[in-house]
């Protein structure tokens, strides 16, 4: 995947697939390398909407485009930072953090996960989605609610 250069801002960015890692109801997720300027690299989330969905492809869009505006406004150790939306050749995506480590799903099956270990990474996930429902604009909290929460996610 390249970008689009007449949909975004001039930029030399470059992307090399790595892997799939998830497939969703309206999105497909990629482990990929980002390639910039002087030998600038590094890995990346690449979010983008099915190509198989043509029929709902301006949804799956619309929804990239909201979970790319609300996590740009979300600052929190437990949640992935985006570098925002870029337009590649597939379509419109959402540019997240790369964070190394296994899926708490992952952990799950493994067994690998001890119940106080269990206890504290819940009280995170909590800590992390109340900290986007209580997020503000002009003081009034938005109520952001993550539709999505489940082992595989986390």
């Amino acid at each position: 995947m390249t970008t689009n250069q007449a949909q975004a801002p001039p930029t030399d960015r470059s992307f090399r697939v790595v892997r799939r890692l998830a497939m969703g109801g309206f999105g497909v997720v990629y482990q990929a390398e980002m390639f910039g300027p002087h030998g600038f690299r590094q890995m990346v989330v690449i979010k983008v909407a099915r190509s198989d969905l043509a029929e709902h492809q301006q949804e799956a869009e619309h929804r990239l485009r909201d979970e790319a505006r609300i996590l740009g406004r979300l600052h929190h150790p437990n949640i992935v930072s985006t570098f925002g939306l870029v337009q590649l050749e597939v379509g419109w995506a959402v540019m997240l953090e790369w964070v190394e480590g296994d899926s708490v799903e992952a952990l799950l099956k493994s067994g690998r996960c001890p119940p106080r270990a269990a206890l504290e990474l819940i009280g995170e996930v909590a800590d992390a989605l109340t900290h986007a429902h209580e997020q503000t604009e002009a003081g009034v909290a938005l109520g952001f609610i993550h539709r999505d929460v489940k082992p595989s996610n986390i």
